[in-house]
């Protein structure tokens, strides 16, 4: 049963910007480039971004006012995480 203030059930904050997710918390950071995304799912409202097979940020219900609010996150992390993979095909350095 994981720790009610750990690594996987505490606090935290996600990050977004051109070059990956960063996730802090009281007992670390780590930093996920874009290109680990490998697909975002909605499932009874709750987001899940997939970093591997058995890997994903998961964003609760909720985290979100309302479905147009998460339906908004959803289109932004798709977007920067296609002009990302995009800038690296181009040999852009993200």
């Amino acid at each position: 049963m994981p720790s009610e203030n750990g690594l996987m059930l505490g606090k935290r904050k996600i990050a977004f910007n051109e070059s990956g997710i960063t996730d802090s918390s009281h007992l670390g950071v780590s930093v996920y480039r874009w290109e680990a995304l490998q697909g975002v799912e909605q499932y009874r409202g709750n987001v899940y971004l997939f970093l591997d097979t058995m890997l994903a940020q998961i964003f609760p219900a909720s985290s979100f006012e309302n479905s147009a609010d998460r339906e908004s996150f959803v289109e932004f992390i798709n977007n920067i995480h296609a002009k990302s993979l995009q800038a690296g095909a181009n040999g852009e350095v993200a």
